[in-house]
Formats: structure tokens, C-alpha cells, sequence
């Protein structure tokens, strides 16, 4: 079973080759939230809803502070870079719990 490490991993992969705001996903680009879906379930319009995606988002909500609004966090990010930068540090926290 992949970790949560693994899991965010794969949504920042899908982010750094195209991220939107304000959709889940738009012309193969994706939000926070969708990206976290697609790279649980292979769907960004599932949301957060999908099975293991709490785990997993709350890891970047923690980073972030949008305990329940990781969709609005997403859509007033001025830029990729900083949604990235979020993921970065969640994927940094995960594996520090698992060591």
C-alpha cells in the first residue's frame, strides 16, 4: 500500500505538469484537490471524498492552515510555485512520520 508520502508525491507530479484554479481539472491541468483525487483513484473529479484522500489532504491542509478549504487555499495561490512548495513540505512531514 503506498504511504502518504507516496500518495502526495504523485499529486505533485500532476500539479508541476499543470495546475489550475478555481475546477478540479481543466484541459489535463489540476487543482490541489484534484490532483490529490487523480492521483488516488486515476479521477480529479472525485474531490476529497475518494477513500484515502483525507489522510492525504490533511497533510497539506496542515501545512497550509485550510483545515477543510484546501479548495479555496488552492484558488487564491497566485502561482504554482507556492501550491508546489506546500506539497514539498507535506511530503517532508509525511516521511519524517514514517522514519
Amino acid at each position: 500500500m503506498a504511504s502518504i508520502a507516496d500518495k502526495l508525491r504523485e499529486a505533485r507530479a500532476l500539479i508541476e505538469r499543470g495546475w489550475t484554479r478555481g475546477t478540479l481539472e481543466r484541459d489535463g491541468r489540476v487543482c490541489a484537490v484534484g490532483a490529490i483525487s487523480k492521483a488516488l483513484t486515476g479521477d480529479a473529479s472525485r474531490g476529497l471524498y475518494a477513500e484515502g484522500a483525507p489522510p492525504v489532504a490533511f497533510a497539506v491542509e496542515d501545512v497550509v492552515g485550510a483545515h477543510g478549504w484546501l479548495g479555496d487555499w488552492n484558488d487564491k495561490q497566485k502561482s504554482k510555485k507556492s501550491v508546489l512548495a506546500a506539497f514539498d513540505k507535506a511530503i517532508e512531514l509525511a516521511e519524517a512520520d514514517n522514519a
